[in-house]
């Protein structure tokens, strides 16, 4: 259990930029299959790609930081 399960559903009432930035990510790269890993979340962090998967409905790329 984490702190203020007890009280998610206040959450989807609230106001939070970031869920909002999430979740506009989510519906309107991810699900289209539109993102880019090279330009979200990813790319000011240095790391190193050790192997990319392609699964059956998605591509998994493990990475080292």
């Amino acid at each position: 259990m984490h702190e203020g399960d007890t009280d998610i559903v206040k959450k989807y009432y609230s106001y939070d930029p970031d869920i909002n930035e999430n979740s506009d990510i989510f519906f309107h790269d991810i699900i289209p299959n539109k993102l880019d890993y090279k330009s979200i979340g990813l790319s000011t962090l240095k790391y190193s790609i050790l192997d990319i998967q392609n699964k059956k409905e998605y591509e998994l790329v493990r990475i080292v930081t």
